[in-house]
């Protein structure tokens, strides 16, 4: 029931880097398998229909509701019916808004699917966003909201499609092109003093390879209001933009191919990204030596207390960085796992996870994979694990692709697609903490520690 096990090719690696970090979790979970029932060869056929959500037992799984000090709850089947995909992890496809309402955004057969799940409901309401025009690949749908405001964005051929809803999603305006000869893309939002919406586009220029960022006034919801796209990235060969914010603080990061050695180049607006300081390398302190931070697919957090928390892969390594104060010179938190595609989140707690696509050595085909995710407490460096989330049939732990995590309040929570058969979408949740509300942990390991045990490998390793 439980798999093979053997040791990690590549264990975490806690670096003593931050002495304020006293906690963290560490998880690598097989957030499992292919749920029973899932015949459905569309369940978004019409615009607001509530689809029950198929779910298999966690007591099934892993013989309890619990892993370490994370409670979850049972998985759940948003979607099902092939070709299901979820944008790239310099964006994100869900967010929480005020009211506690969990959305998420994916493309299927062309189509952009749209669910929300209200709080303390086992219902998704499913619809269909109208697409700008129905020519060209759809891909990377992605969400931002800003209190009330919730902003959807994703591609359509090479160009960069937005539309708006005002009212949580119930409704929303009509998609408008923002950009053409986009590669890839990433938007975020914040609230002003006055309560109206931010809102940032970033997009790398399949033409120029630059990033280039554009800024919505505010006024109509016309393309007409978004300001004449500028450049962020000069004259690098710049890649795979990433942007958040905290507040008025806007960050976005970028990989620079055209550096020697390669890395990554940020920037920060102070005010709502209406104006921006000098782009900068990421630089990586380490056993007292600053050198160049490199890596591909950047993933961009910024926590409450003004930290930067960056997750990159390098080499078939996901690895977590964090930058004090939102500043270029990062300290190293640890290397995660093997793998890639890292997406992080963090929670006004101080909490952090990171999710990514996890597989043994450098077999990364989608069979290989499954879900690796990683949390830190209370900027914390405990943890607990390697551990894994077992289901009764091994084959079944594999071919999970594009997980992403969303943290708020005492709640932890992973949607992915898993291809086995077809594909679908799947949601889970978990409580942070005890039943008393108290988060159990250990003390980190030295780095030089022996490593801990692994999950259970694909089958036949």
């Amino acid at each position: 029931m439980f798999g093979r096990t053997r040791p990690l090719e590549t264990p975490f690696t806690p670096v003593n880097a931050m002495p304020r970090l006293r906690h963290c979790f560490w998880l690598t979970l097989l957030l499992a398998g292919a749920a029973a029932g899932r015949g459905q060869d569309n369940p978004t056929t019409a615009s607001g229909t509530v689809v029950n959500a198929t779910s298999w037992s966690e007591a099934q799984q892993s013989g309890g509701a619990t892993s370490g000090s994370l409670h979850w709850s049972d998985a759940q089947e948003i979607a099902a019916g092939g070709n299901i995909t979820l944008c790239a992890t310099n964006a994100r496809p869900l967010l929480r808004d005020p009211r506690d309402m969990f959305h998420v955004i994916w493309a299927q057969n062309n189509q952009v699917c749209y669910a929300r799940l209200p709080n303390g409901r086992d219902q998704w309401v499913v619809s269909k966003l109208p697409r700008y025009a129905k020519k060209g690949a759809l891909a990377q749908p992605m969400l931002a909201n800003a209190g009330y405001a919730v902003f959807a964005a994703w591609t359509e051929g090479r160009q960069l499609v937005l539309t708006r809803s005002d009212d949580f999603g119930d409704s929303w305006q009509k998609p408008i092109v923002v950009a053409d000869q986009v590669a890839t893309a990433s938007i975020s939002a914040a609230l002003k003093a006055d309560g109206s919406p931010a809102l940032v586009v970033v997009w790398g220029d399949t033409g120029k390879s630059q990033v280039l960022y554009s800024t919505w006034g505010g006024h109509t919801w016309s393309a007409a209001d978004f300001a004449t796209p500028a450049p962020l990235s000069g004259n690098e060969t710049a890649q795979r933009p990433t942007i958040c914010s905290n507040g008025m603080i806007f960050f976005v990061a970028w990989g620079n191919a055209g550096a020697s050695p390669a890395g990554l180049s940020l920037r920060r607006s102070t005010d709502y990204g209406q104006t921006w300081l000098p782009a900068a390398p990421a630089t990586l302190l380490h056993d007292g030596k600053i050198q160049p931070l490199g890596g591909a697919a950047p993933a961009l957090a910024a926590s409450a207390d003004g930290t930067l928390y960056l997750a990159a892969e390098n080499n078939h390594l996901t690895s977590l960085y964090s930058a004090p104060g939102g500043g270029t010179v990062f300290t190293p938190m640890g290397v995660l796992g093997g793998g890639v595609n890292p997406f992080v989140s963090t929670s006004d707690a101080g909490d952090i996870a990171v999710a990514w696509e996890y597989y043994y050595g450098k077999d990364s085909a989608y069979s290989a994979k499954r879900v690796g995710l990683v949390l830190y407490t209370n900027h914390g460096m405990s943890y607990v694990g390697p551990a894994a989330m077992p289901a009764p049939n091994p084959d079944l732990l594999f071919a999970q692709v594009q997980p992403f995590v969303l943290l708020r309040g005492p709640r932890l929570e992973v949607v992915w697609v898993d291809r086995h058969a077809s594909s679908a979408l799947i949601y889970r949740c978990a409580t942070l903490g005890d039943e008393t509300g108290d988060t159990q942990t250990s003390p980190a390991p030295d780095a030089n520690s022996a490593p801990a045990p692994a999950p259970a490998g694909p089958p036949g390793t």
